[in-house]
C-alpha cells in the first residue's frame, strides 16, 4: 500500500477514530452525547483551520521513499528554511485567510446548532467525514504554496491554467466527504430545530 494512505490513516485514527472512542467510551448517555456534538460541531470545524496553516507553515517532502528516513512527526512537522517565511510572509496571510474564515465561520454557526443537536450516530458520521475532508483539503494550501514560490504574480493566470488539474483535484476529492458531512451533521440538528412560524 502506498505510504501516503498509511499516512492518511494514521492522522485520521489520531483525529477521528481516537477522540470518537474517547467520546463514546463514558457510560452516561447525556455526557456521550454532549461529547460527541461537541465534537462535531465545534473541533471539527476548529481542525479545518489547523489541518489549513499546517499546509502552509510544514514543508512534508514530495518523495514519499524519505518518509522511511525521517519518522513519522519528522516528516510532518518538518518547517520551510526560515526565510520562506519572511520572503512570502504576504503570499502565506493571504493564502491562510480563507481557511481561518471558513474554520471560523463553521465553528460559529456550530456552536448555535450544538443545542439542537438530537443524533449522537449522525453527528459521529459528520466528524469522522469531515476529519477526512480537512485531511484531504490540506493539499490545497500546499500547492498554493508551491504555486507562489514558482510563479511571477504577473503571469499568475497562465501559470494557475498549467496547474489547474493539480489545484482542482485538491478541492475536488475532498469535496464528496463535505458534501455528505455536512448533510449528516444537518440531520442531527434538524429535527430539534425550532420551526419558523
Amino acid at each position: 500500500m502506498p505510504p501516503h494512505i498509511w499516512h492518511f490513516g494514521a492522522w485520521w485514527m489520531v483525529l477521528a477514530a481516537f477522540p470518537l472512542a474517547w467520546a463514546l467510551r463514558t457510560d452516561s448517555q447525556m455526557r456521550r452525547d454532549e461529547r460527541v456534538y461537541r465534537l462535531t460541531f465545534v473541533v471539527g470545524p476548529v481542525l479545518l483551520g489547523v489541518i489549513w496553516l499546517h499546509g502552509l507553515l510544514f514543508n512534508p517532502p514530495d518523495n514519499w521513499a524519505r518518509s522511511d528516513a525521517l519518522n513519522f512527526f519528522g516528516f510532518w512537522f518538518r518547517p520551510h528554511a526560515l526565510s520562506f517565511y519572511t520572503q512570502h510572509q504576504q503570499q502565506l496571510l493571504a493564502f491562510a485567510a480563507p481557511g481561518v474564515l471558513m474554520a471560523a465561520l463553521l465553528t460559529w454557526r456550530g456552536t448555535r446548532a450544538i443545542e439542537y443537536a438530537w443524533n449522537r450516530r449522525t453527528a459521529a458520521i459528520s466528524y469522522g467525514l469531515q476529519v477526512g475532508a480537512w485531511l484531504l483539503l490540506r493539499q490545497l494550501p500546499d500547492a498554493l504554496i508551491e504555486l507562489g514560490e514558482r510563479v511571477d504574480w504577473r503571469s499568475i493566470v497562465a501559470a494557475a491554467w498549467a496547474d489547474a488539474l493539480s489545484l482542482a483535484l485538491a478541492v475536488l476529492i475532498p469535496l464528496p466527504l463535505i458534501a455528505i458531512a455536512y448533510l449528516f451533521g444537518r440531520q442531527s440538528v434538524e429535527a430539534r430545530r425550532p420551526k419558523a412560524v
